[in-house]
């Protein structure tokens, strides 16, 4: 295998990825990386100067969370009213079509500089029922596909949604 040299692309340096980094970040399912070691540093002293990963929910957060949930009750309304199908059934239809162009939407501009799609929000939409959405929108743009932490947590989502619908089946449909 042996030591690659990488291009960072913030500074356009090259930086030396060394074979036993190549072999942790496999170990971990990690993509490569993209920045030097100092550009990467002061990426994580702006982040933290300004907050961003915090789960804080406001800011980006709360105004994509808005958008989002208001599009899906607008789908919702829409195809309730429009075909007359069930109030369950159209809020699945339009929270998984929000999901899934949400996830498309975050790939799509990953690496533009452009606020992101925080993860908090891509979860919460699954939660909110948009799991299939969010399936399919992770294996179309191939979104989230390497981050073993955000693919758990929606295993997680997957679960509860799961036992919940299990508690339906059996106690409450009685």
């Amino acid at each position: 295998m042996g030591d690659r040299v990488i291009e960072c692309v913030e500074c356009g340096q090259g930086f030396v990825w060394t074979e036993a980094d190549q072999r942790f970040y496999r170990e971990h399912g990690w993509v490569p990386p993209k920045r030097c070691k100092t550009c990467r540093q002061q990426r994580d002293r702006e982040h933290v100067a300004g907050g961003v990963g915090k789960v804080r929910w406001g800011g980006v957060e709360y105004r994509l969370a808005l958008v989002t949930f208001a599009l899906a009750v607008g789908g919702a309304l829409l195809l309730h009213r429009a075909i007359s199908l069930s109030p369950v059934l159209s809020w699945l239809v339009a929270i998984n079509v929000v999901t899934f162009f949400t996830y498309v939407y975050d790939k799509a501009i990953s690496g533009q500089g452009i606020e992101r799609v925080p993860e908090s929000v891509l979860l919460a939409l699954a939660l909110a029922g948009g799991t299939v959405g969010a399936l399919a929108g992770m294996k179309w743009a191939r979104h989230k596909t390497a981050k073993e932490r955000f693919q758990m947590k929606l295993l997680a989502v997957v679960a509860v949604q799961f036992l919940l619908a299990l508690v339906y089946a059996f106690v409450w449909r009685r």
